[in-house]
């Protein structure tokens, strides 16, 4: 699970994205953002973090209870506990 904010971008770079709609910009046309070993490198720093038992009592917590709402028609998965 990930969520990344890169804000808006320019107007003109808006309208380039639209043109390129027109167009069919290719897949193989976009240069990579990231290599594979930055990738690599992330990854293993993500699997050093430790999360406490407290937090994740809180975090089950949480998803039992969407579980148990009566207003939510389906509640958190166990999928979805691991992800967040």
């Amino acid at each position: 699970m990930l969520s990344l904010s890169l804000g808006y971008s320019s107007e003109s770079y808006e309208l380039q994205m639209l043109q390129n709609l027109d167009h069919g910009i290719q897949l193989a046309d976009l240069p990579p953002c990231i290599t594979l070993d930055e990738v690599a490198e992330l990854c293993q720093l993500c699997s050093k973090v430790k999360v406490e038992t407290s937090l994740q009592q809180y975090i089950l917590e949480l998803v039992r209870t969407t579980r148990q709402d009566e207003e939510i028609t389906l509640g958190v998965s166990p999928r979805g506990t691991v992800a967040l």
